[in-house]
């Protein structure tokens, strides 16, 4: 049965070390719960009909989970890596 061990929080992102002896893996993995950041990226986007001035210049788009940045900086580093 795997056994996970909290090693760390921070700013919402909860990391944990899973071990499966069957398996003979260890898997580091961390965890964001993104329904608080969902919630606050609705409202923001109902506020003000979602724009951040009166002159409509800039519009508010979304606050991105920070586990998703993670996921998608390797991605990218690796497409600037193939284009150049």
């Amino acid at each position: 049965m795997p056994r996970k061990l909290i090693y760390g929080s921070s700013g919402g992102v909860v990391s944990v070390i899973e071990t499966d002896d069957l398996q003979k893996t260890t898997t580091l993995a961390e965890y964001q719960d993104f329904t608080p950041i969902f919630e606050q990226n609705k409202k923001l986007a109902l506020a003000d009909d979602g724009y951040t001035s009166h002159d409509k210049w800039r519009r508010r788009v979304a606050s991105i989970p920070f586990v998703l940045l993670q996921i998608c900086r390797p991605i990218t580093l690796l497409m600037k890596t193939i284009i150049h």
